[in-house]
């Protein structure tokens, strides 16, 4: 059992950047194994708050993904629903 730590889940959203393909290719290589995937509220919640940040570095930006906050909860509501439970079964990317 391996618990997703906040910091893949937001590399896996910002698809344009290269960290993106080995956040995603990290966990098909842990459901590859077999291993059981866990998120926990915290998780989510962080996620959440990563991402209604604005974009860009300090002082412009705070590091965030600009999502709304309805995008952002979305955003955390699809990766629950896909890591989460009986979707935890290798079948791709949320």
């Amino acid at each position: 059992m391996i618990l997703l730590d906040t910091n893949l889940l937001t590399r896996m959203t910002r698809s344009h950047q290269p960290q993106a393909g080995m956040a995603r290719a990290a966990i098909q290589t842990l459901l590859g194994r077999g291993e059981l995937l866990v998120l926990v509220p915290q998780n989510l919640y962080e996620f959440w708050v990563v991402a209604t940040r604005s974009p860009g570095a300090p002082p412009a930006g705070s590091n965030g993904l600009g999502m709304t906050r309805r995008g952002g909860g979305c955003q955390a509501f699809r990766i629950a629903e896909w890591y989460g439970g009986e979707r935890n079964s290798g079948r791709g990317d949320p």
